[in-house]
């Protein structure tokens, strides 16, 4: 399953199936459309980055089974589009790395993180992460610093000029709620929403903790990029204790690393630890699905 070249089709199968049973409204197909380009750059990026040091579709995989199980993330609003912009984000900024042309990719990283940005402006707190991963991965200079820049104020240039020349003042209310800070209330996650995020965290941080005992396995450029996406993964699973309000923009975002990072334990190990966990993954994922079916079909 974790090698095999049926495993992505049926996983898309699957996942055609779960979307179809909590199918309500034909924008539902928009988020299903945004989800699955997501799932598109995730092969793309270990496609040309080599994450996984073999050719394996497991992680798109895992992405799409478990997007398309967790019902609450159906419904399509603005904030779908969150997502793949964030992939993309990760996806340049990995292209970075020692790149003589680096500036080209860390104005495009940054460019996703600004149009992200004007669905939840909270998320150009990352600039400042973005810019110390750059030194990490060598392609941090006045000119790439500069491009960063450049690219994640880019849409609100055009923003602000669309909302002068149309006199349509509100359009600047995302630059208003970049500094808008929330109350921590717990009280706005349902129950579905804690298990699921309870289930993702438990998987994710297991193969993330084992990653980093085995790291020394793989060479240096993808022990920096896989390091950046276990920083990213606590970065937003605290974020999402400090701000549960923003629950729905940041749990996709922590679904992404956490797939990468198991589907590169089940792929590369293979010992009595990885057969056990395996059928762990499968359980809880599966009853995930069962719950979120479950707690859909209830309340509608």
């Amino acid at each position: 399953m974790a090698t095999g070249r049926a495993t992505l089709p049926i996983a898309i199968l699957l996942s055609l199936l779960l979307w179809g049973i909590n199918f309500h409204a034909l924008s539902d197909a928009v988020s299903l459309f945004a989800y699955a380009l997501t799932g598109y750059l995730l092969i793309e990026m270990n496609t040309r980055l080599a994450l996984i040091r073999t050719n394996s579709n497991l992680h798109a995989a895992l992405f799409l089974f478990l997007v398309s199980s967790l019902a609450f993330l159906h419904p399509y609003t603005p904030q779908n589009w969150i997502l793949p912009a964030f992939a993309g984000a990760i996806f340049s900024l990995f292209c970075s790395y020692e790149s003589a042309h680096a500036s080209v990719s860390v104005f495009h990283s940054f460019l996703c993180l600004g149009l992200a940005g004007l669905v939840f402006p909270q998320i150009l707190y990352l600039v400042p992460v973005f810019y110390i991963f750059m030194f990490y991965l060598r392609s941090f200079s006045a000119r790439s610093f500069f491009a960063g820049l450049i690219g994640a104020l880019l849409p609100y240039w055009f923003l602000v000029g669309y909302a002068v020349y149309a006199d349509r003042p509100e359009c600047l209310d995302s630059i208003k709620r970049l500094f808008e800070v929330a109350p921590i209330d717990y009280h706005c996650l349902s129950v579905v929403q804690w298990v699921s995020w309870a289930g993702v965290s438990l998987v994710s941080f297991i193969s993330s903790f084992h990653y980093l005992k085995v790291a020394f396995q793989d060479k240096v450029q993808t022990r920096i990029f896989l390091r950046i996406l276990v920083a990213i993964q606590v970065l937003v699973f605290l974020w999402i204790l400090l701000q549960p309000c923003s629950f729905m923009s940041l749990f996709p975002i922590q679904i992404l690393p956490g797939t990468l990072l198991t589907a590169h334990l089940f792929v590369l190990t293979n010992n009595r630890f990885t057969k056990y966990f395996f059928v762990v993954v499968l359980v809880v994922y599966g009853l995930l699905s069962l719950f979120n079916i479950w707690m859909h079909l209830f309340n509608y």
